[in-house]
């Protein structure tokens, strides 16, 4: 009892390095991501725990101008948001992939996209998107998914999306990490099964 668990770590212009617990972030729940805008503002994505249930117009992405942490509540005040990871695309606009419930409805999945005029909704066909983990975006702009359900039909392993269309491949693996090489091939690590190793493959589309 009493622990502070899983803070944010900042690092000021001056050198000097500050902490600030869960509770401090909008809502008190568990940061998932944390990634840099083009206009100096510092992003960070939560989840709810389970411990702290979220509440009706709480939003769970917020930003930081160096002093404390605002709820960026776009999508109006009635809709909840909890914000799984961010990724930035070759164009520098900065990803993320959210998850929503308005005040009559039920939580749908979403990628969101930043830009100078804020962030917006991108619709994605043949796509379902994981909330709990960011993309990651390669050179030629394909989003690549890791993780368990992110294909259409519920399987999982790794998905690449080009904005039409998805490609699945290592359906029945468990995915530990994922990273795109400069000339556009995913380098995929699976979880070691049972008197098995763990594996590391290379995916060129």
């Amino acid at each position: 009892g009493g622990a502070e668990a899983y803070p944010v770590v900042t690092r000021h212009p001056d050198g000097t390095v500050s902490t600030d617990s869960v509770d401090a972030l909008p809502g008190g729940k568990f940061p998932t991501d944390l990634a840099l805008a083009d206009d100096g503002r510092l992003w960070v994505g939560a989840i709810d725990s389970g411990y702290w249930p979220i509440a009706i117009g709480e939003s769970l992405i917020a930003y930081s101008d160096g002093e404390g942490w605002t709820a960026d509540r776009w999508l109006g005040p009635d809709v909840s948001v909890a914000a799984g990871g961010f990724a930035r695309a070759p164009d520098g606009a900065l990803w993320a992939t959210i998850s929503v419930l308005p005040d009559e409805g039920e939580w749908a999945t979403h990628l969101a996209r930043l830009d100078g005029r804020g962030w917006s909704l991108v619709e994605t066909e043949d796509l379902t998107v994981p909330y709990w983990m960011g993309p990651v975006i390669g050179p030629d702009g394909v989003f690549w998914f890791p993780g368990e359900d992110v294909a259409p039909d519920g399987t999982g392993g790794v998905v690449a999306y080009d904005g039409v269309t998805a490609e699945r491949w290592l359906a029945s693996e468990t995915i530990t990490s994922l990273g795109v090489g400069p000339d556009g091939t995913a380098l995929v690590a699976t979880l070691p099964g049972f008197d098995e190793e763990g594996q590391l493959f290379a995916i060129r589309r």
